[in-house]
Parts: C-alpha cells; structure tokens; sequence
C-alpha cells in the first residue's frame, strides 16, 4: 500500500512540475535585423538576438543553384552584407549591383538559415532590384526541415545535386509571390501560412527561372532580385498534451491497483 501512494504521489508531483514548466516556457518573437554582419564571415555570417530570457542564433550561408532538375549542382557562394539587408553572389558572379542581391538571372541564389533550436519562420522584409528588365520582382522559394546536424557546420557539400538539397528540406519548397513593380519596393511578407515548424529554412529567388519557365518575351516578368531583412521567427513550445496524457494514464492504473488491493474499496463498489 505504500509503494503504491508512493507512486500516485510520485504522479502528481510529475504533473504540476510539468504543467509549471510549460506555463513558464511562452513562446517569443525573435527579428533578426540582418542589416549588420553579426560574426563570423561571408562563408557564414552569425546573428544573435536575445528578447527576455530568450535567445535564438542562427548561421546564414549562401548558395545557387544553376537548374532544378535532379542532375543539378548546388554551388555554395559568399553572404553579402548591406543597409537593405543580405545579399548573395554565387561562383564567377559578379558583385556589383544589381548581382549583389539575392537573385535568379543566371543561377538561383538562396539563403539557408541554420537555427540553434526549433523555430517558426513568419516573415521578412524584401526589398526588390531590378535585374537588368524593366521591373521590379521580388518572387521568392521558401523551405523548411530539421536536421540533427549541428547548425555551425554547412548543412550540404558545395558540390551537392539539387536532389540533396531536395532531401535536406523534404520537398517543402513553396512559392511567396509579389506582384512586379516598374520602381524599387520594400515590404515585409509572411512566409509560412501553414506554421510550419524547424530548424533550417530557405529563403531564395523564385526556382522557376526564365530559362525554364517564361518566353523570351515575358524574362522581365520572371527576373527576381531581392536582399533580406528583419527576419523575423518564433520559438517553438513543446506540446504538452501527450505527455499530460501519459500522466494521467499511470494515475489511473495507480488508482486501479489501489482500489483492486484494498478490500474496503472493493466492497463499497
């Protein structure tokens, strides 16, 4: 009989501590400003923000990408730091405007985020250039995954496929289109309307590049160019439910062996 109040007492010690713990840990809006260089270098740039109690860092790499097709190749190129926010230059691309942006005029350039822990991403600023048309387009690719790998090393080889890069972010890739703009626009855009939730995202030029997709006559429609700015995420609680469930659960069976080995509770039933 004792072991057994042992237990149940055990149990809802359990309980409240896990329901105390889930209380304390809300969940916090973290907007990483990218207008700076954090540390680190244009091989990866990284940025920490603390809010409260709460601090969430992340590592930015760039990469491209010149096809996606499986047989393509994906290229790691150098994180750009400017007062608009992030740009990229992949390999042999030039640096000069309007190449310094995050763009698909030749290869697709993205960025991967790598975060310390499990994340939300809601949002960020874009801000368009013009790659070389007579619009301003800004449509972009997101992706997101969780991996076990640690967020300070690259998540790929600089001579992976598109397959891989594929596998890494489980086929998630999305589209976020804006309309095209005949002058430079700067707006904040949500990003995952489905809430999705990890701990490595993409944020790239649109995938469907003009080579692919658009008629010779429609390229400056299909031209996207952007930096990146105020991104911005929030941290993951964890799901106390289950776990509720499960205490809940030995509490019964506890109350169970209980009322079967005391005879008194048995004869009142």
């Amino acid at each position: 009989m004792s072991s057994i109040r042992h237990f149940l007492l055990f149990c809802a010690m359990l309980a409240s501590a896990f329901v105390s713990a889930s209380a304390a840990q809300a969940s916090t809006v973290i907007t990483f400003p990218m207008n700076s260089s954090g540390t680190g270098n244009s091989a990866g740039r990284v940025y920490t923000v603390t809010v409260g109690s709460t601090t969430v860092k992340v590592r930015v790499t760039a990469w491209s990408t010149t096809t996606t097709l499986a047989t393509g190749t994906v290229e790691k190129g150098a994180v750009q730091v400017y007062a608009n926010g992030l740009g990229a230059s992949s390999v042999g691309e030039s640096t000069g405007s309007p190449h310094h942006t995050i763009d698909n005029l030749v290869k697709k350039d993205f960025l991967i985020l790598q975060f310390d822990q499990l994340v939300e991403l809601e949002a960020a600023k874009f801000t368009t250039y013009n790659m070389g048309s007579t619009r301003y387009d800004g449509d972009a690719t997101v992706a997101f995954g969780t991996t076990n790998s640690s967020w300070l090393t690259d998540p790929l080889a600089n001579t992976s496929t598109y397959a891989q890069l594929a596998a890494l972010f489980g086929n998630s890739f999305a589209a976020s289109n804006v309309n095209s703009t005949s002058g430079q626009t700067a707006n904040t855009r949500l990003l995952n309307s489905g809430n999705q939730t990890g701990n490595i995202w993409l944020i790239g030029a649109a995938f469907s590049n003009p080579a692919e997709n658009c008629g010779a006559g429609q390229n400056q429609l299909c031209l996207d160019g952007f930096k990146l700015s105020n991104i911005k995420v929030q941290t993951a609680v964890p799901e106390p439910a289950t776990w509720m469930m499960m205490i809940l659960g030995f509490g019964l069976i506890g109350a169970a062996l209980r009322r079967r080995n005391n005879p008194a509770l048995l004869h009142a039933a």
